[in-house]
């Protein structure tokens, strides 16, 4: 029990079940608002994922993360894509098991007294989002909350498809190409990917380097091309207190294995760039341009 421990191991245990806590959290909303049948799991996630099932999976209730961890039991990787719904089902029981250990160690309940500790609604996730905030001392939770993939929203400003071909170092904005030249810009996108599939943020300055300025330079070589200020389809800004830049969710990365989208034709990447989309949350980099 979590009242037998030393004060400063109960705290230390109460900290780290919170931070899981705040990063399921946003990995359940995510995949809530996925609108596809398949989705690739975080993969920041899959081993605190697997030692849940393999820990607390017994029971009925239970049974969705058991039944999940036991298909992948042999991945040690995340896999590339998981069916959407039981994976959203094994995380609703992650969810609630770390609830439920946050309780045991005195940790409080973000989610409110009376309330689903996994919600149910938009309204029900932003207000648990702000109580892990304004508890949070160390910011050690507020950089859990940021360096999490961003629930994707349904689009209401018609927000291009875009897809980044690394290795090509071309970057495809609904249907335009735009040539990366080999230098920051090309470097920028390529840590931003690395990133995102660490489930990390991009520092603004890190050993030397100042990634505003590449930001800068790639939303001025977005509008050239464009026409207009598409930055915020590319890249999102990371609150404080980590501060810095995220790829875009919706960004298709292109890597070494797959085709080059110098292969692409026109049609093909008109046809991509028209495909459904979700839009990512974030305040715009752009905001100042269209203003």
């Amino acid at each position: 029990m979590g009242d037998r421990l030393p004060e400063a191991v109960r705290q230390r245990r109460a900290e780290e079940a919170r931070r899981l806590y705040a990063r399921l959290l946003v990995e359940h909303e995510r995949v809530r608002y996925a609108g596809t049948r398949a989705v690739r799991p975080s993969a920041a996630l899959w081993k605190p994922l697997l030692e849940l099932a393999m820990l607390h999976g017994t029971g009925r209730r239970r049974a969705p993360l058991a039944t999940f961890c036991a298909r992948h039991a042999e991945a040690e990787e995340a896999p590339d894509a998981v069916p959407t719904e039981d994976y959203c089902a094994a995380l609703r029981v992650a969810l609630d098991l770390a609830a439920d250990q946050l309780v045991r160690l005195g940790g409080g309940t973000p989610w409110g007294r009376g309330r689903p500790r996994v919600p149910e609604a938009q309204s029900d996730f932003e207000a648990i989002c702000r109580a892990l905030r304004d508890e949070d001392t160390t910011g050690a939770i507020a950089a859990a909350l940021d360096a999490a993939e961003p629930p994707r929203r349904p689009a209401t400003d018609g927000l291009p498809r875009v897809i980044l071909d690394v290795t090509g170092r071309l970057l495809a904005i609904g249907g335009v190409r735009i040539t990366l030249p080999e230098g920051r810009e090309h470097r920028f996108l390529q840590v931003l990917a690395e990133r995102r599939a660490a489930g990390e943020v991009t520092p603004t300055t890190e050993h030397g380097t100042d990634w505003k300025n590449a930001a800068d330079q790639l939303r001025r070589r977005i509008r050239k091309a464009t026409g207009r200020s598409l930055i915020r389809a590319v890249v999102l800004p990371a609150k404080a207190p980590v501060g810095g830049y995220r790829l875009a969710p919706d960004v298709e990365v292109v890597g070494p294995r797959e085709a080059s989208l110098r292969s692409f034709s026109p049609q093909m990447l008109e046809l991509l760039a028209h495909r459904p989309r979700r839009k990512p949350r974030g305040r715009d980099l752009d905001d100042e341009d269209d203003a």
